[in-house]
């Protein structure tokens, strides 16, 4: 599992989003101010991350020069 940090670009409830900053910190979780990925129109969000739930970083694939 990979731990949630600023700038990670990962899933989190099947949206990919970025995370910004953290807000805060609980028993229940954490909660970061996410943007959307690839999604136009939405705002940035706050959203809370449980610490049963995995991060699955996306992962991007450039096309050589």
């Amino acid at each position: 599992m990979t731990p949630p940090a600023v700038g990670l670009q990962t899933f989190h409830l099947g949206r990919p989003v970025e995370l910004l900053r953290l807000i805060r910190v609980s028993r229940d979780g954490q909660t970061w101010r996410v943007r959307p990925l690839f999604v136009a129109g939405e705002n940035d969000r706050d959203e809370l991350f449980r610490p049963h739930e995995a991060l699955h970083p996306i992962h991007t694939n450039h096309a050589r020069g």
